[in-house]
This record gives structure tokens, sequence and C-alpha cells, in this order.
């Protein structure tokens, strides 16, 4: 086996693929660039946060509030434009270099000999071919990308975070090495367990090529017997490699997992900061959705528990709200109200969060193009039954247990009667984000209805 780790490829084979690059360096130095900008327009949004609570919220003035608008705006709309662009460019690289790959490979087939084939099933050949050649395409592009976005992200966040507050900001950077280092680490074992399940899917479609196109063959010479211990001996071995990789996934996954939970802990050093700040009350968010994969830590009502009861002593008498995302179980919701409400460490409950779906166009295809981006936060009228359900849900378990919490309605609020049903499900206070975008009159529209 260690053996076989020392054939992978150095720098994840991208020298060997530098060429097919060459023809389209122009457009992945725009692709690049755009991504970078996206994302360094992303991380300075928390400034204009900041601002509209220090200045127009905390003092209650409207100072300064075209100009804010119009900055505000502007990024918005560099943002989008960059990542256009880079979503644009991503989308182009991959289909060039799949193209070129594909009729290299071909070519390339072309040339060989006849012991070659001869040595290889059609199967195989094809979906090294076919298969292999989009797989690297779609890598290149999207993983290009991807990259360039988190890291430009990430640079652009730690400054930030250290103009914000470079206490805290010091603080989070402790658990950086250990997910660089770990990420480094899990991501080598990850491409060779990866590149071997690939290998191993490419003799599966050979052999069940040969089974096919052969079957006349393997009945003349009553071999069914040997044929199928062949195919389950391949099936096997490509169990054995993706079960391999999904442990050193869920090995990875935990440590990056320990390392948040190290993160989470200095969440209560973040609430004497807002302490400090004078809040009348704090919002913890349990939900964020948006990543798509891994589990959401309001599914885990015992843990959030424990944090708010060590948030809840550091903020003393001020509220704690905790942000919900869609918990379809109700006993699953009961115990997290059991948990925490119950407890006394939180006094009201803010839901919901916007929902990870698949993402489909009219055809049930994929609507976002790459690899994992199959999967989005929806928010909006899309969310709004679920949002809807969870109010009143809270409110019936509410009344079972006879406690006295606040619940606050998220999730599809664009007119008045939004708020209302909101209302009538047993919401305190119903807030509105997407639809606040669309109209900026929605809450004197609502105020006007009651």
């Amino acid at each position: 086996m260690k053996r076989e780790e020392k054939q992978g490829l150095p720098f994840f084979g991208i020298p060997k693929l530098a060429p097919y690059l060459k023809p389209y360096r122009m457009l992945f130095f725009w692709m690049v660039t755009m991504g970078g900008i996206g994302s360094a327009m992303d991380a300075v949004i928390p400034l204009f946060q900041q601002h509209a609570i220090d200045h127009f919220i905390a003092e209650k003035t409207m100072d300064g509030i075209g100009g804010f608008l119009a900055l505000y705006i502007l990024v918005m709309l560099v943002q989008t434009a960059t990542n256009y662009i880079s979503a644009c460019g991503a989308c182009k690289v991959e289909l060039y270099i799949g193209r070129d790959l594909t009729r290299e490979a071909f070519n390339n087939l072309q040339t060989l000999s006849f012991s070659y084939f001869n040595q290889n099933s059609v199967g195989y050949i094809h979906a090294r071919v076919m298969s292999d050649t989009d797989r690297i395409a779609s890598t290149l592009a999207w993983g290009l990308m991807e990259g360039v976005w988190y890291i430009a992200y990430l640079l652009f966040a730690v400054v930030m975070m250290f103009v914000l507050n470079w206490h805290l900001a010091l603080g989070v950077m402790v658990i950086v090495p250990v997910l660089v280092v770990s990420g480094a680490y899990f991501q080598k074992k990850l491409v060779f367990f990866h590149r071997r399940v690939r290998e191993q899917n490419s003799r599966i479609t050979g052999a069940f090529n040969e089974g096919i196109t052969g079957a006349k063959t393997t009945k003349t010479l009553v071999i069914e017997d040997k044929v199928e211990r062949e195919f389950d001996g391949l099936t096997g071995e490509m169990k054995h490699m993706s079960v391999r990789a999904m442990h050193f996934r869920s090995v990875f996954m935990s440590t990056t997992a320990l390392a948040a939970s190290v993160a989470l802990a200095i969440v209560v050093t973040t609430a004497r900061l807002v302490c400090e700040t004078g809040a009348g009350l704090m919002e913890m968010n349990t939900s964020c959705p948006n990543e798509g994969h891994n589990r959401l830590l309001c599914h885990d009502p015992h843990l959030v528990g424990r944090i708010t009861e060590a948030v809840k002593n550091e903020i003393g008498d001020r509220p704690l709200v905790v942000k919900l995302a869609y918990i379809p179980n109700d006993a699953d919701l009961e115990i997290m109200v059991k948990e925490t409400a119950a407890h006394g460490t939180v006094q009201g409950f803010s839901t919901i969060n916007t929902i990870s779906a698949k993402l489909v166009d009219a055809n049930g295809n994929q609507a976002l193009p790459g690899v994992g981006r199959d999967r989005s936060g929806v928010c909006g009228n899309a969310i709004r039954g679920a949002g809807l359900d969870m109010v009143g849900r809270l409110h019936a378990i509410r009344e079972k247990l006879g406690l006295d919490f606040t619940i606050v309605g998220v999730g599809g609020v664009v007119r008045p009667e939004d708020y209302r049903a909101y209302r009538e499900a047993g919401a305190n206070a119903v807030m509105s984000a997407t639809g606040a975008m669309w109209n900026a009159n929605l809450a004197r529209d609502i105020a006007s209805s009651i």
C-alpha cells in the first residue's frame, strides 16, 4: 500500500496538465482576478454592517444614509459582476479543457499498439477517456476557482477580523494552524484513494461492458459463475477503497469539527465583548446551511444546551435568542426547547435560517454548474411554508410545556399577509430580509395594514 501511495503525481498532476492550460491563460487570469475581487467585496460587508449598527441604529440618526447606500450598492454590483465573470470563465475553461483532453486522448489511442487493446477492455478505455477527462476538466476549472474564492476570502476575512477586533481575531487564529496541517495531510490521502477509486471504477465499467458484449461467449463456454466471481471481486475492491476514502474523510471532518468546537468556545469571549458594547440582547446563530454538506449545530440540542449555558453565564440578565434551521422532527425540536429555554438559558428562538436544497432547472438537471455546487442555501418565498411550520410547532411546544419564551418568525416575509400569517401561527415578532430588499417600504406597508 505504501509503495502505491508514492506513485501519485507531484502537485496533483498539474505540471502534466500545464500544456492544456496554456492556451487559456488569459481566461484563467481574468477568472482568478475577478474571483479575488468578488471575495474581497464579500469580506468588506461586515464593515458596512458595523457602521449601520454603530451609527444609524445606535445613534438613531439617518445622517449619511445616502452615501452609505450608494457605496453599499456599488460594492454589491461589483461583487455580482465579478462573480458572474469568474463563473462564466470557469464554465468556459471546463468545456474547453474537457474538449481538448478528450480529443488528445482519442488521438493518442490511434497510435497505441495492438497489445494495449488486448490488455485493456473497451469499457475501461471508454471510462478513462470520457468520464475521467470530464472530471479532470471540472476539477481544474471549478477547483481552481473555488480555491481562489476561499483563499482570497480567508485572507480578506482575516484582515477584516483584525480591523474589527484584533483581540478576538487572535483567539480565532489559534485554530488556523490545526486546520491547515490537517487539511494538507488528509487532502493528500483523499487524492490518493479517490484516484484509486476512479481507476477501479474504470475496471468495473470494462468488466460490465465485456459481460454484455461477450454474453454469448460466456454462455457457450458455461463460465457464468467465473465471470460473476471476477465481477464480485472488482466491486468488493471498489467497496474496500471507497470505505477507506470515506474513513479518511470522516476523520478529516471530525478534526475540522473539533477545531470548530474550539472556535465555538471562543463564543464565550464574544459574549463578554457583546456585554461591553451595552447591547440589549444577543442572538446566537446555530444554523448556517449555505455550504450544504456538514451537520448543523442546531441538530445537536444537547451541545446547543451546553454552549448556551456558557454564553448565558457571561451575558447575565441579557436575553439570549437562538437562531434555528428547519428541524423536521417534533421530538427533536422539543428536546431543543427543553435543553435551552426550559433551563432558563434561552429567552427566544429565531426561526428559520435559509434551507440547504438541491437546485435543479426545469428539466431536473443541476442548476449551478461545477463540482460540489449541486446544493445551495435557499431563502425567500420558497421557505415560507417551512418557516410558518416551525413557528407553529414551537408555539405548540411552548403551550405544552408551559414555558415563556419569544418566537421570532423568519422566512419568506415579502407581503403584509405574510407578517399576519406568522403572527397568527404564534410568532411574537417577525423579521424580513429578502422582502425588505425587494420592497424598501415593506415595514411601512405592514404597519399600515395592522
